[in-house]
């Protein structure tokens, strides 16, 4: 496949001509296109610009760990979430059985900037990492699942929870 008469694939925004041309013994063709790069997707910078104009972010309402909404989901976790800042978001789904226990979620598709993880542990100082199952894949948003069996003899307490990074 070329691009614009060039092997190597564009990395700037704009639009392309692109060229594929299959040469094989058993098959032969070729087409042509355009190839367009936009500008990259949402982030948390264009998320927090979109959410806080610039004196609420002056004053501090933008911040990563700020909560302006007091519903004890910090700014970064209502982006992970894909939830308004500005209005109560209810915490993640919880379920326990008697072996086990999961945590529940949705999480914007298009998201590609946060590291999301599930941690389960009986104190709050030592954390096990859970996987995250995604249960509605190329769905948006997504639900995603994280359980934690528990182990035998079972401690007197289990925490879960999430974390989300950049």
């Amino acid at each position: 496949m070329t691009y614009n008469d060039s092997p190597v694939a564009p990395t700037a925004e704009g639009s392309y001509a692109v060229v594929a041309t299959i040469t094989d013994s058993n098959h032969q063709g070729s087409a042509t296109g355009t190839l367009v790069i936009g500008p990259g997707g949402p982030n948390w910078v264009s998320w927090r610009d979109a959410h806080f104009n610039e004196q609420q972010q002056a004053a501090g309402l933008a911040a990563e760990n700020a909560d302006p909404d007091g519903d004890r989901l910090a700014n970064f976790a209502e982006y992970a979430l894909g939830a308004n800042p500005h209005a109560f978001t209810p915490q993640p789904q919880v379920v326990s059985t008697a072996n086990s226990m999961g945590i529940t979620f949705q999480r914007p598709a298009w998201i590609g900037d946060v590291i999301y993880q599930a941690e389960a542990g009986d104190n709050f100082t030592t954390w096990a990492a859970l996987t995250l199952e995604v249960l509605n894949p190329g769905s948006d948003p997504e639900t995603v699942r994280a359980t934690h069996t528990f182990p035998l003899p079972k401690a007197a307490k289990t925490f879960l929870r999430l974390r989300f990074e950049k």
